[in-house]
């Protein structure tokens, strides 16, 4: 399964992309380098600039 997990660069969603990614595709966003994709979630124009591909689940860890 693909799951988008956002927040993937805070300390929760570090944890829950280490769990998940032992059994499904991880996609990663967050607002800081090191994620698959990274925008800010508070910004409607960098969440309509994202380019991904479907996904079948969504976990989100992103904090305010």
């Amino acid at each position: 399964m693909r799951v988008l997990l956002t927040g993937a660069t805070g300390l929760i969603g570090q944890a829950m992309a280490a769990r998940l990614g032992a059994e499904h595709q991880v996609l990663r966003l967050g607002r800081r380098a090191g994620a698959d994709l990274v925008a800010d979630l508070a910004d409607p124009q960098a969440i309509r600039a994202l380019d991904m591909p479907p996904i079948d689940a969504l976990v989100h860890c992103a904090g305010v």
